[in-house]
């Protein structure tokens, strides 16, 4: 896996096939190699990047403290490195908001967003899901990463048919640096681009789970700041939609990216 420096530590990541880039950005606690269904999916059409953000993966595990725009930051430098000048960009729940940040930051950047699971901030977010946010904190703090995944995953594959799905991710979480985590967690939540959505003219899909732990209503209450803004939804879902519902990710990918071909060359 090729390793370049951004900023003062070293970011790893993985490109496929070719064609118009697509950026994949993955979640808290995750990596590049969790999107291997829509790097299947994708690379036959385009030519897809898959970083470890910093922290995760591959990539150094730098001290905290950490920031979305930090992180965002990192991804801009690789781009610049790659020489890519513009792209679309893929991003699920954290990855999300970089690519949220790099889109308010940078609006030429990117010929489309597309948000799974994701959304511009917590502030407008429910009680119940804030509670959840500050238990999951609590619980790496004063437990470690191996009952946070035993407990993260079963919440994210609750079904028996999931069994390989969880299992494989607990492994996985448990891999993850708890001060990295942690400083991941801790920038996320203290971030927020609400007031300055409309700075976002490229098109943008909103992939939202049927039981993500942000409700729909959340999404539609971001998406109409958007000035091309679609909705869809990720039937029978969690938070982790490109693992457990992977064909109806990528059809919907498949789908809006293609439309953007479209525009770009007509």
């Amino acid at each position: 896996m090729p390793l370049t420096m951004v900023n003062t530590h070293k970011i790893a990541y993985n490109c496929y096939g070719q064609g118009t880039p697509v950026l994949l950005l993955h979640g808290l606690g995750s990596c590049g190699k969790d999107w291997q269904s829509q790097i299947e999916a994708l690379a036959a059409h385009y030519y897809v990047i898959t970083p470890d953000l910093r922290g995760h993966g591959d990539s150094a595990k730098p001290a905290g403290p950490y920031s979305i725009r930090g992180m965002a930051e990192d991804i801009r430098q690789l781009l610049g490195q790659l020489k890519i000048q513009r792209c679309h960009v893929v991003g699920l729940s954290m990855g999300g908001m970089i690519a949220l940040q790099l889109a308010v930051d940078h609006p030429t950047l990117f010929h489309s967003v597309t948000l799974i699971n994701s959304g511009p901030g917590i502030n407008s977010l429910n009680w119940a899901t804030r509670l959840f946010i500050w238990q999951r904190i609590t619980i790496i703090k004063l437990f470690g990463m191996r009952l946070h995944s035993h407990l993260l995953m079963k919440r994210l594959f609750p079904l028996p048919s999931q069994d390989k799905l969880r299992e494989k991710g607990i492994k996985r979480w448990q891999q993850n640096d708890k001060e990295a985590y942690l400083a991941a967690f801790e920038a996320l939540i203290h971030w927020s681009v609400e007031s300055q959505l409309e700075r976002i003219q490229c098109p943008v899909l909103v992939l939202a789970a049927e039981h993500d732990y942000t409700p729909v209503a959340y999404k539609q209450s971001y998406i109409r700041h958007f000035k091309h803004g679609t909705l869809a939804i990720i039937n029978d879902s969690r938070h982790a939609s490109p693992l457990d519902q992977p064909e109806q990710v990528n059809q919907h990918l498949l789908h809006f990216l293609s439309q953007q071909q479209v525009a770009l060359t007509g």
